[in-house]
C-alpha cells in the first residue's frame, strides 16, 4: 500500500535522535526498505551537535519530515514527534536501531485485524556495534495470558521499537513521561494497559544495538536512576485506588522481580555491596531461598558463582532440613 499525497498515512514512525550522525542513516534506510509503504517518518533532532543535520538533509523522500529542538531528552523528543504525527498508528525507532523489512507489514496486519487492541507488538533481536546479530531476543507473550496489566507489573516484556500503538490511545494516555527517567517505556505500557488489550505477533521485527563499554561512574549513576525510576513507577501504580484486584495481587512479585533484576545488573558491574543489598530487599518481598539459588545459578553462568556460593549453601541446608522433616513425618 502506498501513501497517497494529501491523505494521512496509516503509520507514523517516530525517530528521535541525538548525536548519532554515524548511525541515524541506517535507521532511516530501514524504514525506506519497508514492504509496507503507507507510512510517514517523523525525525526529531534533539539538539545534536555533530553532523546529524547534514545526514538528515540527504533524504528527500516526501514521506520524511524532520524537526529540530533544543536538547530535552528522549521522552520529550518522542512527544514532539507525536504532536505532529498524522498516522492511525505510531511506532518508535531509536536512531541506532533498525526495523526489519516486514516490520510494519506484520504489525499493521495484526492491528487491523484486532480493532480492540491498543498495542500490537513483536520481538526485537540484539546486534553488536557493527550490526551483526546477537543471540539475545526481547519480547514475548504475556506471562499471564489475557491479563496485560498484571503481566506488565510482573515485568516489562515489550520492546519499544517492536510495538505498534494506536496513536489516539497513545495521546489519550499522555504520551511519554519525561519524569520516568530510563523507564519511560514501561511506564507508558502500564498506562496503556488500562485502556485495552495488547496483541503479540510471534516474529522478530526489529533489531536493537548493544554498545560495548566499560563500567564508569556515569554508568553506575544511570543504573541508580533506572532502579529508582522503576521503584517510583511501582509505588505510584499500586497506590492507585482503582487498580484491579488481579493486578494488585502481584505486588510482592513485582517488587521482588525488580530487586532481583537490580541485583543482577549490579553484579554484572561488580558492585557487590549493592548486589547484596537488593537481594536482601528481595527476601522481604517473598523471595525464597530457592529463588535466590536460581539467581546464583544465573550468576554462575555469568562466571560470578564464587560471590554467591553462600546462597547455594544456605539453600542446600534448607532443602536438607525439609527432607529430614518429611522423613520424620513418614516414620
Amino acid at each position: 500500500m502506498n501513501h497517497d499525497e494529501g491523505r494521512a498515512p496509516h503509520v507514523s514512525v517516530i525517530l528521535a535522535t541525538y548525536n548519532r550522525a554515524d548511525l541515524v542513516g541506517e535507521a532511516i534506510d530501514s524504514v525506506l526498505a519497508q514492504t509496507f509503504a503507507d507510512w510517514e517518518l517523523v525525525i526529531v533532532d534533539d539538539g545534536s551537535t555533530d553532523d546529524t543535520e547534514a545526514v538528515l538533509a540527504r533524504y528527500t523522500d516526501p514521506r520524511i519530515r524532520s524537526l529540530r529542538q533544543s536538547n530535552q531528552g528522549l521522552s520529550a523528543a518522542r512527544n514532539a514527534g507525536l504532536r505532529v504525527a498524522q498516522g492511525d498508528y505510531a511506532i518508535m525507532l531509536d536512531s541506532d536501531d533498525r526495523q526489519r523489512p516486514d516490520c510494519l507489514a506484520r504489525l499493521v496486519a495484526a492491528a487491523d485485524a484486532r480493532p480492540d487492541a491498543v498495542v500490537v507488538y513483536g520481538r526485537s533481536q540484539a546486534m553488536d556495534a557493527t550490526g551483526q546479530s546477537l543471540p539475545r531476543v526481547v519480547g514475548g507473550a504475556e506471562p499471564f495470558p489475557g491479563h496485560t496489566l498484571r503481566s506488565l507489573l510482573y515485568g516489562d516484556f515489550l520492546s519499544i521499537i517492536a510495538a505498534l500503538v494506536r496513536r489516539a490511545d497513545l495521546l489519550a494516555a499522555g504520551g511519554f513521561d519525561p519524569r520516568a527517567d530510563y523507564a519511560e517505556d514501561w511506564d507508558l505500557w502500564l498506562r496503556l494497559a488500562r485502556q485495552g488489550p495488547f496483541v503479540f505477533v510471534d516474529a522478530i521485527v526489529s533489531d536493537f544495538r548493544l554498545h560495548a563499554g566499560r563500567m564508569t561512574s556515569a554508568h553506575r549513576h544511570t543504573l541508580e536512576r533506572l532502579v529508582s525510576a522503576r521503584t517510583h513507577i511501582l509505588d505510584r501504580t499500586f497506590a492507585q485506588p482503582d487498580l484491579p484486584a488481579e493486578a494488585r495481587a502481584v505486588r510482592p512479585l513485582a517488587y521482588r522481580n525488580l530487586y532481583i533484576d537490580a541485583a543482577l545488573r549490579y553484579s554484572q558491574r561488580g558492585d557487590w555491596g549493592q548486589t547484596r543489598a537488593y537481594l536482601r530487599r528481595a527476601t522481604t518481598c517473598g523471595a525464597t531461598l530457592p529463588t535466590l539459588a536460581r539467581f546464583a545459578y544465573l550468576a554462575a553462568f555469568l562466571r560470578l558463582a564464587p560471590r554467591y556460593a553462600w546462597v547455594n549453601r544456605v539453600s542446600d541446608r534448607v532443602a536438607q532440613r525439609r527432607r529430614a522433616r518429611r522423613a520424620g513425618a513418614g516414620g
